[in-house]
């Protein structure tokens, strides 16, 4: 049974808990091993906290969902994986899928589909299904990733601009033409940290520096952020003081308020980014 459940269901190489397995019992885990997965673990969790909370935001949920997803399915796959090296965590392709379905049929729904496409999988790789694989044409992958890129950029405007929009459709091209009608009440602050971020994580690879350009980009944008607070603190007593009407002072107010939310925006902009 043994045998067959090794040479004709599952490889060698993919053997269910092998990695696991290794590990512990064939290689002798120690100490020494234990500090260098820690550490591992630790830059891993350094990335893909902030990135599975954005990740859950661009698909609709709200952002601790995107947190418990990422600890368990990371629990689960470290323990029942075939592989030693193999990181696994949220991916931004999925949330062009998942987008609608959250929209459309709720957190229940989403979890359905989830479990639905877990089994499905499962059964997929019982099946060797991912030997058909090498069938598909390179234009065919090409342009599936490319759509989804640019499908993802075009969700990422309206957080961007700062735009207010009650209502986003759903259809890509209806998307693009209320982007564009809402492009008026452009926010010049969440335009700042956008540009400034962005900026940074394109042209900074230019510079030679030996330092991922995600780190300076989380700065740069945090230091925009108080800047834009402090300018605004200090533009609100002396509206006060003066003849303004209270419409003028309620906006600086709700200004100064969202300052304190810019940084936030920034940290999703650039995990979005990678």
């Amino acid at each position: 049974m043994k045998h067959y459940c090794e040479q004709n269901i599952f490889p060698q190489h993919v053997m269910p808990f092998r990695a696991l397995i290794d590990a512990c019992w064939k290689e002798k885990y120690t100490a020494a091993r234990f500090t260098r997965d820690l550490i591992a673990g630790i830059t891993v969790g350094i990335i893909a906290i902030p990135l599975a909370m954005a990740l859950a935001i661009g698909s609709g949920v709200a952002p601790q969902y995107g947190l418990y997803t990422a600890a368990v399915a990371g629990i689960v796959i470290a323990l029942t994986g075939g592989s030693r090296f193999s990181v696994s965590g949220p991916t931004a392709a999925f949330v062009v899928i998942l987008y609608p379905v959250s929209q459309q049929f709720g957190l229940a729904g989403l979890l359905v589909a989830t479990l639905l496409s877990g089994i499905f999988l499962i059964l997929m790789g019982l099946a060797r299904f991912g030997r058909l694989i090498e069938y598909i044409p390179v234009s065919v992958t090409l342009g599936f990733t490319s759509g989804i890129g640019i499908t993802i950029g075009t969700m990422q405007i309206k957080d961007f601009l700062g735009l207010q929009m009650a209502h986003v459709p759903e259809h890509y091209l209806q998307k693009v033409g209320a982007l564009f009608m809402a492009l008026p009440t452009i926010n010049v602050g969440d335009a700042a940290i956008g540009i400034v971020t962005l900026g940074i994580l394109v042209f900074w690879p230019r510079l030679g520096i030996r330092l991922p350009g995600h780190l300076p980009a989380l700065l740069a944008g945090c230091a925009v952020m108080g800047l834009l607070t402090c300018s605004a603190d200090m533009l609100l007593p002396s509206v006060r003081n003066s003849t303004t009407s209270w419409p003028m002072v309620l906006r600086v107010t709700v200004f100064r308020n969202c300052c304190r939310n810019w940084c936030c925006r920034g940290i999703c902009l650039i995990q979005n980014s990678r």
